[in-house]
């Protein structure tokens, strides 16, 4: 697998993206089986980390499968739904989040 994966760091995240040509094809439910697990371990290792490092314990952050890759970002789709809530006059009692991941 790990010829077939991109590391990518960004300014307030890390991810791993995954490039192998037949994606679609038969490796697709394993490809979804694998990219879940790593962003559980990736989840389970950020808050090993905010248990042992005072400095990150309030940190916020999230991370997920996007279908092709898993991110860890410093920061919550909260705050981005906060915002957007916000922008449009929508309360939370009338808004819901039912993710953001495209699958077939």
């Amino acid at each position: 697998m790990a010829d077939k994966v991109k590391l990518v760091r960004k300014e307030r995240a890390v991810g791993v993206l995954y490039e192998a040509e037949k994606h679609r094809t038969e490796l697709h439910r394993t490809t979804t089986l694998m990219l879940d697990e790593l962003a559980v371990h990736a989840r389970q290792a950020v808050r090993e980390e905010q248990r042992t490092n005072a400095a990150l314990r309030s940190m916020p952050f999230c991370a997920f499968n996007g279908g092709r890759d898993v991110f860890v970002d410093v920061g919550s789709k909260d705050l981005g739904i906060a915002s957007l809530q916000r922008i449009v006059g929508a309360t939370p009692q009338s808004t819901l989040h039912m993710g953001d991941q495209f699958t077939q």
